[in-house]
This record gives structure tokens, C-alpha cells and sequence, in this order.
């Protein structure tokens, strides 16, 4: 049995966007999770609501809204298909300063004195 990570990355347009219900999400989560794993391996839309914890009707119009709002792409191949999640940012992102790429969710040393400065 695998070990499942205490968070996922989700793109910043699915939590943004205001049609997507949180099963949606959780869908989105399980196809990123899976598709890290295998990158062309076909899913049946009952092994993804069994893992997003939803039943299959759910999943499948979690799906379909995923497809509306071009964040899932699907390609059929015999009984399965294969959902190709959008693509999600990498890890280095670069600050509103221009300055050099640091780390997703670091607080760069000077930011960090003035907030602590401030307690």
C-alpha cells in the first residue's frame, strides 16, 4: 500500500475557480496523485472515486466540470481512459521584486527579521 502525502499541489486556477465543488477537487488531487506515478497508465472512473472517496456518479461529473474548466484532459483507450491533469507550476517561482527564484513557500531573511521584529 502506497503512503499518501499529507497535502497535494493543486494549480492555483482550481481553488480559484468558484464552479469547482470540493469533490472536484478531491478528484483532481487523486488524478495529479496518480498520474505522478503513472504518467500513461489508464484510470477507471470507479478506481478514482473509491480513492477520492465518492461515489461514481460524483466522480463523474467532478470530472466533466475538470474537462469545463480545462484542467483535465481524456483520452479513451479501450475500457479506461487516461486524464492528463493541467500542467502545475514547478517548484521555483520568482517574487514581485524580480529577484533570483527561491523555494515555493520560503520567506526570504530579511522579510523574516521585520515580521519578527514586529512580535
Amino acid at each position: 500500500m502506497l503512503k499518501k502525502p499529507l497535502y497535494y499541489r493543486l494549480p492555483a486556477a482550481a481553488i480559484e475557480d468558484q464552479r469547482l465543488s470540493r469533490a472536484a477537487l478531491c478528484v483532481l488531487a487523486v488524478i495529479i496523485d496518480a498520474h505522478e506515478y503513472r504518467p500513461e497508465g489508464e484510470l477507471l472512473l470507479r478506481d478514482i472515486a473509491a480513492a477520492a472517496g465518492c461515489c461514481d456518479r460524483t466522480a463523474r461529473q467532478a470530472v466533466a466540470d475538470l474537462i469545463a474548466a480545462e484542467l483535465l484532459t481524456v483520452r479513451r483507450t479501450g475500457r479506461g481512459s487516461i486524464y492528463t491533469p493541467a500542467r502545475i507550476l514547478p517548484e521555483l517561482r520568482r517574487s514581485s521584486r524580480n529577484r533570483a527564484p527561491e523555494k515555493a513557500g520560503s520567506i526570504p531573511p530579511e522579510e523574516l527579521e521585520k515580521i519578527m521584529g514586529g512580535l
